[in-house]
């Protein structure tokens, strides 16, 4: 229930109103609402009032890629792999938002994170997909192709689609 998430979370705030995680998780419900500048501001808060808070960086990034900021969220995930280098949203986000002429030296930092990964993991296949963009932008095909099965690969590992159960 997304009205009753809203008050909840806003109840917190009432009491606490510097919760760094009640501001991430309060934005979510703010946005789905509409609220899109209310959940940016309660994020920008966030951020500044724990600049090393990963989780909080990474739904701002986020955020502002939902409200059409790429400039803005480019610097939000450029910031967010100064605290975090092979934080692989940022890089998966960066792969997609930043022009080609940039791609060969994030694909560097993409596959130095790739080396750092357990197989399989959400992280990882991030990072492919990440690589699965740079590939595009490159008009790699036979990369693109690659890199989307090794993510695929991952994420249906961790993911299984359960046939039967779908059509129960």
């Amino acid at each position: 229930d997304l009205l009753g998430a809203l008050a909840d979370y806003e109840a917190a705030l009432a009491r606490d109103p510097n919760n760094v995680e009640t501001l991430v998780n309060i934005a979510v419900p703010l946005a789905r609402q509409r609220r899109v500048s209310e959940a940016q501001k309660v994020l920008q808060k966030a951020v500044a009032l724990a600049p090393d808070h990963i989780g909080a960086r990474q739904r701002l990034g986020t955020h502002l890629v939902e409200a059409g900021d790429k400039e803005g969220a480019v610097n939000v995930f450029q910031s967010l792999l100064e605290r975090d280098k092979a934080n692989a949203l940022a890089l998966e986000n960066l792969a997609s938002l930043l022009p080609p002429d940039q791609s060969v030296s994030l694909a560097k930092t993409v596959s130095r994170a790739l080396k750092n990964q357990k197989k399989p993991s959400e992280e990882r296949a991030s990072l492919f997909f990440a690589l699965a963009h740079l590939a595009r932008k490159a008009n790699d095909i036979d990369g693109e192709a690659s890199a989307l099965g090794k993510a695929n690969a991952d994420m249906q590992t961790l993911l299984p689609y359960d046939a039967a159960a779908d059509t129960a």
